[in-house]
């Protein structure tokens, strides 16, 4: 199964945003805020390259305050941990205790405020 690495730059003021909307999106395994050239990166999988490319132009890329998107797809080595990844997400998460925003378990901090899980 194909995985790929997106990483986006959004409007000034709009990060918390558009991670809320990007973590409903079906296939994303995880996303995180960044400081630097680009202001988000997200995980995605999807039971096909077709599929993949779909939530990515479809659903990713038109989320709003998104400027641009660029994508790396990973090799097959990974594939393997995003399907773990997925399983576990569907079953137990970290909640954030700033601001309640469910995380993988294997996160250190909330994607959405940066606060340290427990």
């Amino acid at each position: 199964m194909p995985m790929a690495f997106v990483f986006m730059t959004v409007n000034l003021g709009s990060k918390m945003d558009v991670l809320r909307e990007l973590m409903l999106v079906d296939g994303v395994i995880e996303a995180y805020a960044l400081l630097g050239e680009y202001d988000i990166v997200a995980r995605v999988w999807a039971k096909s390259q077709d599929e993949l490319g779909r939530i990515i132009k479809e659903r990713i890329s038109r989320i709003g305050n998104v400027r641009s998107v660029i994508t790396l797809l990973a090799t097959e080595d990974l594939w393997e941990e995003a399907k773990l990844m997925a399983k576990r997400r569907s079953t137990a998460v970290n909640i954030c205790p700033n601001c309640h925003a469910e995380m993988p378990l294997e996160a250190k901090y909330c994607g959405f405020c940066g606060k340290k899980l427990k």
